[in-house]
């Protein structure tokens, strides 16, 4: 019984330390904590003392004086020991706390997305990609398919300050990202959002300058003529291009008959990543196969594209688009874009 009632005594300080003080308190009171614990042990202590003086024969008390001295002495010593660990951390503590808190509290006026905040920091990231599609591949902008930094940065520099501004806090709107991927999708034509401040639109065109041909107009069984058509998806915001992609393909026809053609030959076909300027957009493609009409009239070719957003607050994964483009024999086409 009185060793049970010790080893209570010696125990009752392990729940204190892991559930009645709070994790901040211990981190912003550290020393206050500690102290707190040594005086509750050495009352523990005390108050066991007095109650075997009280209830054990002399020499009886003495034993147990020195198991409760022993126990004490271990207790303290613990003590002091995790006091060594908790003060190694204290800051990184604090900062994973106060980390956590931010994240439950996030709002888009107080974290970015994109880790830019001002124009400034905006014209340095464009000012990178330069360098980047200049010399290696980049994660934005491929040597291959590298459109004209320097006159998207001239665009961006000759907007009205505010506008500027306006420009990378959209940037940083998660609804902005999520509008400006579900709206990228369905007919040809254009779509505004955000009063006219971004503009969506879906087209075909004809590859310029046009691939060549034989220069005969009235073709003659056997003639052939080559043809490049491409659908393009683009997102506007105050009038300057910021993310846009093609998807084309090159094809050559042949009279078999008069006045009647196939599409012989696939020349081409490729899917273009050719503006990203969203900071911390990762958008990769992935090509299917072009595949012909079994009458050799049509042509289709398709490439998604997987938006993914790099950002440790949300972990933001926008989804897929698939693009595509159908060409036929007479050198005309259409296309879309839509979410998968």
């Amino acid at each position: 019984m009185k060793r049970t009632a010790a080893k209570a005594a010696y125990d009752w300080c392990v729940p204190l330390l892991a559930f009645l003080i709070p994790k901040k308190m211990i981190i912003g009171n550290y020393y206050l904590y500690i102290s707190i614990l040594i005086i509750y042990a050495l009352n523990v202590t005390k108050t066991q003392m007095k109650y075997f003086s009280g209830s054990c024969s002399k020499k009886n008390n003495i034993i147990w004086r020195v198991i409760i001295l022993s126990k004490a002495k271990k207790l303290i010593t613990g003590i002091v020991a995790m006091s060594l660990l908790l003060s190694v951390p204290i800051s990184a503590g604090a900062a994973a706390i106060e980390s956590n808190e931010s994240q439950s509290n996030y709002s888009v006026t107080s974290q970015t997305i994109t880790g830019i905040k001002t124009p400034e920091e905006y014209i340095a990231y464009l000012k990178q990609l330069q360098v980047e599609s200049s010399s290696v591949q980049s994660l934005h902008i491929t040597a291959s398919e590298s459109s004209d930094v320097n006159d998207f940065l001239s665009q961006y520099v000759s907007l009205p300050e505010d506008k500027q501004q306006q420009f990378v806090d959209y940037l940083n709107d998660p609804e902005f990202i999520k509008t400006v991927f579900s709206a990228m999708n369905g007919e040809l034509g254009s779509q505004s959002f955000y009063n006219g401040n971004l503009v969506v639109t879906s087209s075909v065109n004809e590859i310029t300058p046009a691939y060549s041909t034989n220069g005969i107009s009235i073709m003659a069984v056997g003639d052939t003529k080559d043809h490049g058509l491409y659908h393009e998806a683009v997102s506007t915001l105050f009038g300057i291009d910021f993310i846009k992609t093609h998807v084309e393909v090159s094809y050559r026809t042949t009279e078999v008959k008069t006045n009647s053609s196939q599409i012989t030959k696939i020349l081409n076909s490729k899917g273009t990543l050719v503006q990203n300027y969203y900071p911390g957009a990762h958008i990769t493609k992935e090509e299917h196969n072009v595949v012909v009409a079994s009458d050799k009239t049509t042509a289709k070719f398709t490439v998604d594209w997987s938006w993914n957003f790099i950002w440790d607050k949300l972990g933001l994964t926008v989804g897929v688009k698939r693009q595509w483009i159908e060409v036929n024999k007479a050198g005309t086409g259409y296309g879309s874009i839509y979410n998968l």
